[in-house]
């Protein structure tokens, strides 16, 4: 999934503690629903809610960090 910063700016910073929740509105009607649902690793379920319901988008985004040294 493509991440806009441009659409997905706000003002409120994002960084969750396991169970919190993130609910949005969007000036043109799309809802953005979010939850942080593990720590190890990070996990984060969306649900994504087009104007008018025009279209639905759910998943989860798993964050993997690795650290190579040379």
């Amino acid at each position: 999934m493509h991440v806009n910063p441009l659409i997905c700016k706000s003002k409120a910073p994002f960084n969750p503690i396991l169970g919190e929740t993130y609910q949005v509105k969007k000036s043109n009607g799309t809802q953005l629903y979010l939850e942080q649902t593990c720590h190890h690793p990070p996990t984060s379920h969306y649900i994504i809610i087009g104007p008018n319901e025009s279209y639905k988008i759910f998943g989860y985004a798993i964050v993997i960090n690795k650290i190579y040294l040379k």
